[in-house]
């Protein structure tokens, strides 16, 4: 069974808290709801996470 995992690095002067995290969730949230059926989750791939200034801040990997 493949697994989705997040990782996100609370760094930057714009990830420092539950506001910046949930902001940067729902980004990540419209992104993928975007991407629909353009997505591929097959096991290996990976994505990044943005803040709302559009630094990385992490990233999704699908694994088995």
């Amino acid at each position: 069974m493949a697994e989705f995992t997040l990782n996100i690095q609370l760094s930057n002067d714009a990830m420092q808290t539950h506001e910046d995290v949930a902001n940067a969730l729902d980004l990540l949230s419209k992104k993928l709801c975007d991407l629909g059926g353009d997505l591929d989750f097959s096991v290996g791939s990976v994505g990044l996470l943005r803040d709302y200034n559009g630094n990385t801040v992490g990233e999704w990997v699908v694994k088995s």
